[in-house]
């Protein structure tokens, strides 16, 4: 194997000369200048939809488009201006009853901390218990726990 003059690995030179050329330059940090800027996800840009595209991708999701309903659910959960937690829990439900059962995850943990009835609560938690009893009892907080507690 090759080395330099103070006995280093050519190989760990190349590479080390590589991540420093690659680093992203000092002016390329958040205020605190610890933190490079691109760590930071843009998702929420990325998944908001103008109210025009938010009627056609609602439209398709209804006919069951699955990437719309991704797109749409991406919207309320990540992209859009004012938090609308009744439109995103809407959603969720529909994707549920359409048989996307990863939604039934999102539906149970959003309840810990909504207006939903403790009946309909109670009803997620039991179908997220038969699915994955683990993932349920992790979810056993808030109102979905208070819900459960008064039906004993």
């Amino acid at each position: 194997m090759m080395t330099s003059a103070v006995g280093v690995p050519l190989l760990v030179i190349a590479f080390a000369s590589q991540v420093v050329a690659c680093s992203p330059a000092q002016d390329d940090t958040n205020e605190a200048g610890d933190i490079p800027a691109d760590v930071y996800s843009n998702s929420a840009a990325e998944t908001y939809l103008e109210p025009s595209e938010r009627e056609a991708i609602e439209a398709e999701a209804l006919k069951g488009d699955q990437a719309a309903m991704d797109a749409i659910i991406d919207h309320y959960s990540l992209g859009a201006k004012e938090p609308d937690i009744d439109r995103l829990m809407y959603w969720l439900r529909i994707a549920y009853q359409g048989g996307d059962e990863r939604r039934l995850y999102d539906l149970v943990y959003l309840a810990s901390d909504s207006d939903l009835e403790c009946a309909e609560i109670v009803s997620l938690y039991n179908e997220l218990e038969k699915l994955d009893p683990a993932a349920a009892k992790a979810r056993r907080t808030g109102k979905v726990a208070e819900c459960l507690n008064d039906r004993s």
